[in-house]
């Protein structure tokens, strides 16, 4: 800030040929923070003059040499602390909003409840997207008694089904997108992604049951 030595007071004249841009900039450096904060003269320069009407611009002016608000070096002192703080808050901010976005791709990392034995390869090329009718032959077994609850392995019968439609139980939908035509596995299915606490009673498929399927992907469409 300059001291009074400094300082020339335009006239009446001059300062009503001065442009905005002047007149700010002359706040800026010569009032106090509290002198700015009055007559709303935070932010930057061109947003003041963009805000500001020349009127009222002019009444500051002449406001500031009346009140005689000087800028001292505890203004500077007391807007470097306000800019710090501001700075430490956004910094803060930020790393909250990056570790809740972090939270969020964890939540949605789901830890996959199956696991899956290629038994015989496939084409390696053509593999089921949501949505796709695909045609499979299967065996499958409750784990834990080897009870075959269904087998369609042998027959010339295809099953037919969608994927990803809510149609399979979830082991399936997830295994089966991994399969290539003509691809022969295995998965073993956790009761998260089979039937749950609830079972399949009408398969005679008991609660919390891990199912293993044998699973042979034939056609897709």
């Amino acid at each position: 800030a300059r001291n009074m030595a400094e300082r020339k007071q335009y006239t009446d004249e001059e300062l009503t040929a001065a442009s905005k841009k002047d007149i700010v900039l002359f706040l800026k450096e010569n009032g106090s923070n509290a002198f700015h904060r009055a007559h709303k003269l935070g932010g930057s320069v061109p947003n003041i003059c963009k805000v500001q009407t020349k009127g009222a611009l002019e009444a500051a002016y002449k406001k500031l040499w009346e009140t005689q608000e000087w800028r001292t070096p505890e203004d500077d002192t007391e807007l470097e602390a306000a800019k710090a703080d501001a700075a430490t808050a956004a910094a803060a901010a930020a790393a909250e909003a990056a570790s809740k976005v972090e939270e969020k791709v964890v939540e949605k990392k789901e830890v996959p409840r199956y696991t899956k034995t290629v038994l015989k390869k496939g084409d390696g090329n053509k593999y089921p997207k949501i949505g796709d009718l695909v045609h499979i032959k299967f065996k499958g077994t409750v784990q834990s008694t080897g009870y075959i609850f269904q087998d369609i392995t042998t027959s010339k019968k295809k099953f037919m089904v969608k994927v990803g439609n809510g149609q399979l139980i979830k082991g399936w939908d997830e295994g089966l997108k991994t399969m290539s035509v003509g691809e022969r596995a295995m998965l073993v299915i956790e009761p998260e992604w089979a039937y749950g606490k609830a079972g399949k009673p009408d398969a005679q498929i008991p609660p919390n049951a891990t199912l293993v399927f044998e699973v042979e992907l034939i056609k897709i469409g």
